[in-house]
């Protein structure tokens, strides 16, 4: 891997040509997915807190986040140019495009640096067909924007010649990274580690000197991570939310035994027999390698940093996310890479077939870009059924009214309970950590729209949503309203019967789907009725389906659906939530195969 041959640096026309075109599929592609890809649950939270800033509320302080701010701050102008439109997820994925273009930049100017700029585009193009890669960036998250500042950041430190405007400009980067996010401090972890490791490796075998001074004017220079987190500390503190801001961000996700910190010993213990594992590599291809020692020692730091953060993800993150392998993929690419190309070279110098230097690599990214389309096929659009759920909700109420749904109030409204009903929140809950109110904020906020899929089945309040929501429209995974069944087909026919309102609204009752001719609390009803919290008469010939229903959903053409299955519901919104997707088994051999 580290002795290239001539052919290896030079970059035929008909490579250039070839790169290109991959290049072009592979912008096209995206823009593809931006449009079909499945939206995942993240997304919308992500908008949701966004929105929340366009319209004057505090993120921590007035609406839950558990995740650093930076990115959402940033993309309130994109949120206010496209203003409130059920596909917003949409153009805000497309707007990240730029984000995975510089990630692949940075990837094939650190290639170009350390290797050869053959293997600088192989690199980009190998980490942009990456499908754990490719996938993820292609939603909006966060995690786009903390990917590619961590790149950026390697990129600064690893291209030039290391100096203390160098080390100052990529601690700044890093200072942007962990105001994007806290999981920064696995990277930064993985990046010390890295550079200590191959420090050593350096005075132990080439007679490297320890300078004093070096080391202090580059620990000054690192001071200016500190820059951008304490201008948003500062920020957070004149805006009254900096307590609101500790516990979402670092207090909340901190829960002794949750998912794989309940097996610490035995992760800690992987750890221990991994990590020399891997400094051995290190350092046995730090010393065969016959490149020039500055070229030598960042090929060493950048080989190990996304295996340090590997195993030590895998080690001591509780709960790992397809979302956490953004920026391990790109510098992954560049481990594989290089040996590829060195095995193309040889092949094509051992056969004389020269256009085996070229096919290896496209043969690598050919079949990246095939796992992609079979595991997700471009041609089915797998973001309607989403956006047709934003755009009835906010068709069924005005700002400023509530949706209750399990991250984002259907981003574009408020949400009456605090909490997003992410992973961290739902373990707290069930421990006791957080009150279960959301019933009572339901009736607090007269909230009428319910997404089902957001906790029925586990939380307390399930059973109070059963009872005081009806599941609406042909495809019940879409959301309850405010309704409840007074009488049904298989009980007996009768003259009068007693039911309580729990959440005051205008109701209307139907019977098998018609308006009901009787008399509500002694009145005749004539339409749609307020009814307050409270128990309530209906008389009159009763028989088959009667229900109360929220008179706003059935004025735009609602009905409820009887034959909703709530348990086989929730069954479907778990399948799709962000930490337990269904993977295909192609791509499953390929993610085993590959990134564990």
């Amino acid at each position: 891997m580290s002795a290239f041959s001539h052919s290896s640096r030079a970059i035929s026309r008909g490579e250039r040509i070839l790169f290109w075109c991959l290049f072009a599929v592979l912008v096209l592609l995206r823009i593809r997915y931006a449009y079909t890809y499945r939206i995942d649950s993240d997304e919308p939270q992500h908008l949701h807190i966004v929105w929340a800033w366009t319209v004057g509320q505090v993120q921590y302080r007035d609406v839950f986040d558990n995740h650093a701010p930076l990115f959402h701050i940033l993309c309130v102008p994109l949120l206010r140019l496209f203003g409130e439109r059920p596909d917003i997820v949409i153009p805000m994925r497309l707007a990240m495009l730029p984000l995975f273009a510089i990630c692949l930049w940075c990837v094939c100017k650190i290639g170009a640096r350390l290797y050869s700029p053959r293997v600088g585009l192989w690199s980009a193009v190998i980490a942009g067909f990456m499908p754990r890669f490719f996938q993820t960036s292609t939603e909006y998250r966060t995690d786009d924007l903390w990917a590619m500042l961590w790149l950026v950041a390697v990129a600064i430190l690893v291209t030039q010649k290391l100096t203390a405007k160098r080390i100052a400009s990529a601690a700044f980067v890093l200072g942007l990274t962990f105001s994007v996010s806290m999981k920064t401090t696995l990277l930064l972890v993985s990046l010390l580690a890295s550079g200590a490791a191959v420090a050593i490796f350096a005075m132990w075998k080439e007679g490297l000197r320890f300078d004093l001074r070096r080391v202090l004017v580059g620990l000054a220079a690192t001071s200016a991570i500190l820059i951008v987190p304490a201008i948003l500390i500062a920020f957070f503190c004149y805006k009254d939310a900096l307590s609101a801001c500790y516990y979402c961000v670092i207090q909340h996700n901190i829960v002794p035994g949750l998912k794989r910190w309940s097996n610490l010993k035995l992760h800690s213990l992987l750890f221990a027999i991994e990590l020399p594992l891997v400094l051995s590599a290190a350092y046995f291809l730090f010393r065969k390698s016959r490149a020039p020692f500055p070229i030598r020692f960042a090929r060493t730091v950048t080989f190990l940093i996304p295996l340090i953060y590997y195993i030590t993800l895998f080690s001591f993150w509780p709960d790992i996310t397809r979302e956490d392998y953004l920026p391990y993929c790109p510098l992954a690419a560049l481990i594989l890479v290089p040996p590829l190309i060195f095995i193309a070279d040889w092949l094509a110098q051992r056969f004389a077939r020269a256009p085996l230097q070229q096919m290896i690599p496209f043969a690598a990214a050919a079949f990246e870009m095939a796992m992609i389309i079979v595991t997700n096929k471009p041609w089915h659009n797998d973001t309607r059924r989403d956006i047709v759920i934003f755009a009835e909700a906010l068709q069924l109420t005005r700002p400023g009214e509530y949706v209750m749904d399990g991250k984002a109030g259907a981003i574009f409204r408020p949400r009456p309970f605090y909490y997003a009903l992410e992973t961290i929140t739902r373990t707290r809950m069930k421990m006791g950590l957080i009150p279960d109110n959301i019933a009572e904020r339901l009736v607090a906020t007269h909230t009428a729209i319910v997404s089902t899929g957001s906790f029925l089945g586990w939380a307390r309040s399930s059973q109070f949503v059963r009872q005081n929501y009806l599941p609406v429209g042909t495809r019940p995974d879409k959301f309850n309203v405010l309704g409840k069944v007074i009488h049904a087909s298989d009980t007996p026919a009768c003259d009068g019967i007693g039911f309580d309102v729990a959440v005051p609204e205008n109701y209307v009752v139907l019977n098998d789907g018609a308006k009901f001719s009787g008399t509500l609390d002694g009145q005749p009803l004539d339409g749609p009725r307020r009814l307050e919290a409270g128990h309530h008469e209906l008389r009159g010939a009763i028989t088959g389906n009667v229900d109360l229903f929220w008179s706003r959903a059935w004025e735009n053409g609602y009905a409820p659906n009887h034959e909703a299955d709530q348990s086989s519901l929730t069954a479907k919104h778990k399948s799709r939530s962000s930490h337990d997707v269904k993977i295909p088994w192609l791509q499953r051999v390929i993610g085993a195969l590959t990134m564990r």
